[in-house]
């Protein structure tokens, strides 16, 4: 195995091989099959994950807090409705943070 410029080499006889990725939360398993002198790169893309998601979630929920307050300059039941943005927010929406995809 080699580490150069965060990749990890690996070198493996021809043949079929089952490779598993996972970022602690989701795996994902791919099968590749290789030929004898045959190279094949693997690219893990990373995508929105859950704490991402939420995340961002929070930072609209305050802005529209701030922005409300800035404006009535008291507390209004208006100032509910942006946490009902959490009831959309589930974690089952978010299970592959990655994506997996190989060239020759």
């Amino acid at each position: 195995m080699n580490y150069s410029n965060n990749r990890k080499e690996y070198r493996v006889l021809p043949g079929k091989h089952t490779i598993e990725i996972g970022d602690g939360t989701s795996f994902q398993t791919e099968e590749i099959v290789l030929k004898a002198g045959e190279t094949k790169v693997l690219s893990i893309n990373p995508s929105l994950t859950y704490n991402l998601g939420f995340g961002i979630l929070t930072g609209m929920v305050v802005t529209g807090l701030v922005i409300q307050f800035a404006v009535l300059q008291k507390f209004s039941p208006v100032m509910i409705i942006p946490f009902m943005l959490y009831l959309f927010i589930k974690k089952r929406d978010f299970k592959n943070s990655f994506a997996i995809s190989y060239s020759k």
